[in-house]
């Protein structure tokens, strides 16, 4: 579900930018820097359960 939306936002910014004027290029834009944002909180939530998982891993051993 995530990847086919990661693959339809990529699809709407090429048809975005095919379009000629300051709207399709506006659109590609802010499509674009949605992308970004929905990649790094991806990002983001791996590197903080893989942060999480390696702190508990650390507390198990010392007991």
């Amino acid at each position: 579900m995530k990847k086919q939306d990661i693959l339809n936002r990529i699809n709407k910014i090429e048809i975005e930018y095919q379009k000629a004027g300051a709207d399709g290029a506006f659109n590609a834009g802010l499509e674009t820097g949605q992308l970004f944002t929905k990649v790094a909180g991806y990002i983001v939530t791996v590197k903080s359960a893989a942060s999480i998982s390696r702190i508990q891993a650390d507390m198990l051993m010392r007991y």
